[in-house]
Order: structure tokens, then C-alpha cells, then sequence
């Protein structure tokens, strides 16, 4: 069992929002708390999963991005399609 600490304004918003919902102050913050810790471990996992991709992935430079469609460093880039 774990106890916290509300602020007097938490502790009377979450009684004003028992009172509407008929729930209890325990089922109010359980809700509130799996939907808190899944939302963070999904968080956490998508950034783990950002990580292992920057790490695998090869890294290329400016000119061989240029390179592979056709420009150069010293060549004006168009992005219209009016070519």
C-alpha cells in the first residue's frame, strides 16, 4: 500500500469529481495513475526504440544526400517541378 500527499486544491477537486462521477477517491486516482504509467512506458519505450534506430542506421553525409539526387554544393537547388 502506498499513501501520498495531495495538495489541499487536488484533494478538493478530486472530492468535487468523486461527488459527480459516485466513484471513489481510490478509483479516481488508480485511473488516473494506469493511464499515467502507461502512458510513460510508452514514451519510454518509443524513445528507446528512436535510440537503437539513430544507433543501426547509417549515417550520410550533406553531399551524398545532394549526390543521390543529382545536385552539387555549388549548384542552385530547385525544388519546383517546373524542370
Amino acid at each position: 500500500m502506498t499513501s501520498v500527499r495531495l495538495t489541499r486544491d487536488n484533494e478538493q477537486r478530486l472530492v468535487a469529481l468523486a461527488s459527480d462521477l459516485h466513484q471513489t477517491k481510490s478509483a479516481i486516482i488508480n485511473a488516473a495513475l494506469d493511464e499515467y504509467l502507461e502512458d510513460q512506458r510508452d514514451t519510454l519505450e518509443g524513445l528507446r526504440a528512436l535510440q537503437e534506430v539513430d544507433e543501426e542506421k547509417d549515417k550520410i553525409s550533406m553531399e551524398e544526400v545532394l549526390s543521390e539526387f543529382g545536385f552539387t554544393r555549388s549548384e542552385p537547388h530547385r525544388l519546383d517541378a517546373a524542370e
